[in-house]
């Protein structure tokens, strides 16, 4: 017998396994809107008690996006599009803040970052403003992130100034970064946030010309700080020094939920004024936004942003607990050189340079102190010259064995000798200045003015700069002449830069400089021409008893209307001697001859001295005085004229 399967059966008794697959859909798509109706209103309710907050014109909330009022509105300095969440959040923090509560309530998309994790630092502080009802939210916190900060342990914060490092573009101002302590590592292994322009150009005046006009994007950047150090101390050969500030642990935590904001988004990086300094200042304010560090430079305009003043408005803010100095390696090889005798530095200079091995220092007839000395010189000097890439890594560690085997055999009770430290960076004059002065050129009398936004001189003080260093740029000088009546531009330095680094036996130095911009020309006819020039040159400097004494080899190129081909080339001597560091007092004599091509192949021969007094840090009084001559090349016809001013110097 055979059976057939009994008849399927449509009634109320019997519903197909698709109905219950349809009610499930037709629930689960209901609770969703359900819930993306309750979040919409939740989010809308927040934005009320935001927009009767004013939350949106908070100091923490402009510093948390980086707003900033402009002569045409608000506007963020942030340029990367992936940082706002609004499409008018570039220049409307309202319209931001209202994108990022709706996006904080959103639900989460897989395989996309929920922007809870994408800005941390914006859901910490709206969570702490608005009060946030946990329940409510799609995503309670970003245990990534949390995970990771709990993982470092951020305890304290300090800022670093590498000193400015005349013979490298971008650092000849200085540089700041940010070194993050933890509660679980040495010093050394803390994390070092530093804010840089990307770029990998090499040539100097491309590199100036892009980061003068914003064409870089810059970045923060986290690295350990034992590798800042040793890219600062050894390879760039520049003093550190470390600003520890009073932040908590707690303010240092929200620096840490911004840095992590900001990872892989960029700001137009711009030399003058949003350069590394000033962005590390949002990091602060972010901290603790009552500071408000970045409106000190930034009032409707920018204004320059020079390192070493960053950190004066950090200290007038009284965030600075305590400075400490890392000497550089030059430093450090410097100082145990000045102590050495005659024969201990030629013993020294021998082993240094390969002559004699380490091993020579045993045999010597030198003291315990001094083979001591000359040991802890020469593995200095070891290491030196392996982050110039002067020998091998096998040559360098060979040598190094040698010389540390052989200091360990010496005998001696005075240990490695500390560096003295220079003055503090920021003890030193401001870098704006103005002179008012008078003088006389030839027979007529005038009266001075001179504006310098920055930076040094070589006849400006140098506690807290570099000795021999000279960092001008845009010193414009106007002089009114009060028997013509007239008022003339006598001279405008875009940039004047000088670098007289002195020579000594174990650390070889080529000084330069370079000036650019518009000057007064004595020609044969009596005639002072405003002509364009540029003047590089270079040689070399000694440290002598009396001061740096050098010597350069120049040229001038010189365009102007006044000239006989338009153009006019040249080339010659320049020698001078500057008067030892004196807070006091310093004095600088020079002389020049350039022989140009053109023109009737004119000489150009000047001498002259400045005296600076100081009467305070930051108001002097200075003399200058030059005699100036244009003669043929035969001697045939001369002229000549003396310009000599004095006046006040005001630092600002």
């Amino acid at each position: 017998m055979r059976f057939r399967k009994a008849p399927k059966r449509y009634g109320h008794h019997y519903l197909p396994v698709s109905f219950f697959i349809f009610i499930i859909i037709l629930h689960f798509f209901g609770a969703v809107f359900s819930r993306a109706e309750e979040n919409s209103d939740y989010a809308s309710s927040l934005i009320r008690r935001a927009d009767e907050l004013a939350l949106y014109n908070h100091e923490a909330w402009r510093a948390l996006v980086h707003y900033k009022e402009t002569l045409f509105g608000t506007k963020s300095l942030i340029d990367d599009p992936k940082f706002f969440l609004s499409p008018e959040g570039k220049r409307n923090p309202k319209a931001e803040l209202h994108a990022t509560i709706r996006a904080i309530l959103s639900s989460p998309h897989p395989g996309e970052k929920h922007p809870v994790c994408r800005f941390s630092a914006r859901f910490q502080w709206l969570k702490e403003m608005l009060a946030f009802d946990e329940s409510k939210l799609p995503v309670k916190g970003c245990t990534e992130i949390e995970l990771l900060i709990n993982r470092i342990a951020p305890k304290s914060a300090t800022l670093v100034f590498p000193a400015s490092h005349i013979n490298s573009p971008a650092s000849m101002f200085g540089h700041t970064l940010l070194s993050i302590e933890t509660a679980n590592r040495s010093k050394l292994l803390a994390h070092a946030i530093d804010y840089a322009a990307n770029t990998n150009d090499t040539f100097g005046p491309a590199y100036a010309f892009k980061g003068i006009f914003g064409f870089y994007h810059g970045y923060f950047n986290n690295q350990p700080y034992y590798a800042k150090i040793q890219q600062y101390n050894d390879f760039d050969q520049r003093d550190l020094w470390e600003y520890r500030l009073n932040f908590t642990e707690g303010e240092v935590r929200k620096m840490m939920y911004h840095i992590f904001e900001l990872d892989f988004i960029y700001s137009d990086y711009y030399f003058f004024d949003e350069n590394c300094s000033y962005n590390i200042l949002f990091l602060l304010d972010v901290a603790r936004p009552s500071l408000k560090l970045t409106d000190t430079f930034y009032t409707k305009i920018p204004t320059w942003v020079i390192p070493v003043d960053t950190i004066r408005a950090i200290d007038r803010k009284g965030l600075v607990e305590s400075v400490e100095c890392r000497p550089s390696r030059v430093s450090t090889i410097r100082h145990l050189g000045g102590l050495l005798s005659a024969e201990a530095k030629k013993l020294a200079r021998d082993i240094t340079h390969g002559k004699k091995g380490p091993e020579a220092l045993l045999e010597s007839t030198l003291t315990p102190e001094e083979k001591s000395r000359v040991g802890d010189l020469i593995t200095e000097h070891i290491r030196y010259r392996y982050s110039r890439e002067d020998i091998s890594k096998e040559e360098y560690s060979a040598l190094l064995i040698r010389a540390l085997a052989t200091r360990s055999k010496i005998e001696s009770a005075v240990g490695s000798p500390k560096v003295p430290l220079p003055e503090r960076p920021d003890f030193g004059h401001y870098s704006a200045r103005a002179f008012l002065g008078f003088g006389i050129l030839d027979t007529s009398p005038f009266q001075e003015v001179r504006l310098r936004p920055s930076y040094h001189t070589l006849l400006d003080a140098d506690e807290g700069y570099i000795e021999g260093g000279q960092i001008v740029f845009t010193d414009f000088v106007f002089r009114f002449y009060d028997i013509e009546k007239r008022v003339e531009l006598e001279r405008w330095h875009f940039i004047d830069i000088v670098s007289l680094t002195p020579n000594d036996p174990f650390i070889h130095s080529i000084s330069w400089k370079i000036t650019t911009g518009l000057r007064r020309m004595w020609t044969l006819c009596d005639e002072r021409p405003l002509t364009a020039f540029l003047n590089p040159g270079g040689g070399y400097a000694w440290k002598t008893p009396f001061g740096i004494m050098y010597g350069m080899i120049e040229t001038e190129l010189l365009a102007g209307k006044a000239l006989e081909h338009g153009l006019n080339w040249g080339a010659g001597i320049s020698l001078g001697i500057l008067s030892p560091s004196m807070r006091a007092c310093k004095i600088h004599i020079n002389a020049r001859d350039i022989y140009f091509a053109f023109d009737q192949r004119q000489h150009e021969t000047s001498a002259g001295a400045g005296f600076r007094i100081s009467i305070t840090r930051n108001f002097n009084f200075m003399i200058e005085g030059k005699y100036i001559s244009a003669q043929t090349s035969d001697f045939a016809h001369h002229t000549g004229m003396f310009d000599g001013t004095a006046g006040f110097n005001v630092y600002f």
